[in-house]
């Protein structure tokens, strides 16, 4: 017998100044071929027309469509806020500058119906860069193993992992967890980190969201993405929250940050300040700095920009 049918989804969507782009992300949840939702909308302080647009969509479906307001606090606070308002077990979250694709609530409430709820069930996403191009991520078939090897997997960067607008959520453990609200960038690493290792996990092939590339947006704002990489080891490497096993790999995850850091800031020509990053990845996992690639980076680097 096939597990009951999953309650209604709820989608959250956390805005700030989102007046130019919000409707689209609206729009792709009003359009889905699965009527059954609701829609959260917390807008986050927005001195622009954000509010007053997401209310425009509230008053025509009042039932299913909520606005929350807050003063600004970060997306971390207005995820949570938004899912402190949910209905039922399963959340996806929408940032308000991407787009569900029309079928994304049924094929996920399909595979609920089939094969019964996980904390995390999530599929593929399609990337629409600043020319207009687009490229599909999809997550392969090695997802959903053992929580350890997806956490792994995770942190690594090793294939597509959850992302938002194309991962449900069971709102119970994620509720519990929460969002961090310290840091605004990458808080949602710490979460999806964190339930990969405590709950099940099941990917899918299907390409369930549309990710817009913004030039203002935080995930390219790389100044915050440095500032942060200490705080969100410190946040995800809980040990009251995270087994011992997975607290090991700490250090190989630090020194991925202060990679991903130098390579940010080496492609802004920040090339003195990229460089400290790599010195602080080589004394934390020499093995990972010392890869050919991020090697020659690192020389090509010295080069272009003089010895530090």
């Amino acid at each position: 017998m096939n597990p009951p049918a999953p309650a209604s989804i709820t989608v959250v969507v956390p805005a700030y100044q989102a007046e130019g782009f919000l409707a689209r992300a609206l729009d792709s949840v009003l359009a889905q071929s699965d009527p059954d939702w609701t829609l959260v909308v917390v807008d986050d302080g927005s001195s622009d027309g954000t509010l007053a647009l997401a209310r425009t969509y509230a008053a025509r479906d009042p039932t299913r469509i909520h606005v929350l307001t807050q003063a600004n606090a970060g997306p971390g606070a207005a995820r949570n806020r938004g899912m402190a308002a949910a209905t039922g077990e399963q959340v996806l979250f929408l940032d308000a500058d991407d787009a569900l694709m029309r079928e994304t609530l049924a094929v996920l409430r399909a595979d609920l119906r089939a094969h019964g709820p996980v904390d995390l069930l999530f599929g593929g996403h399609a990337v629409v860069r600043l020319d207009g191009s687009r490229k599909v991520h999809r997550p392969d078939a090695r997802w959903g193993g053992t929580p350890q090897a997806d956490f792994r997997r995770f942190l690594r960067g090793d294939g597509v992992g959850p992302t938002h607008g194309a991962v449900l959520m069971r709102r119970s453990l994620a509720r519990r967890l929460g969002y961090p609200e310290s840091i605004r960038n990458n808080e949602d690493v710490v979460l999806f980190a964190q339930m990969l290792a405590l709950g099940r996990t099941r990917a899918l092939p299907h390409v369930l969201a549309v990710k817009y590339r913004q030039p203002a947006s935080l995930r390219h704002d790389v100044d915050a993405l440095c500032r942060a990489s200490e705080r969100v080891a410190a946040l995800l490497f809980d040990p009251a929250r995270l087994p011992p096993a997975f607290l090991a790999v700490r250090g190989a995850f630090e020194a991925d940050r202060q990679l991903a850091c130098f390579r940010a800031l080496s492609r802004a020509g920040r090339e003195r300040e990229a460089r400290a990053h790599f010195r602080a990845a080589l004394r934390l996992a020499p093995s990972a700095a010392l890869r050919p690639g991020t090697l020659f980076r690192y020389l090509r680097s010295c080069v272009r920009g003089g010895r530090a």
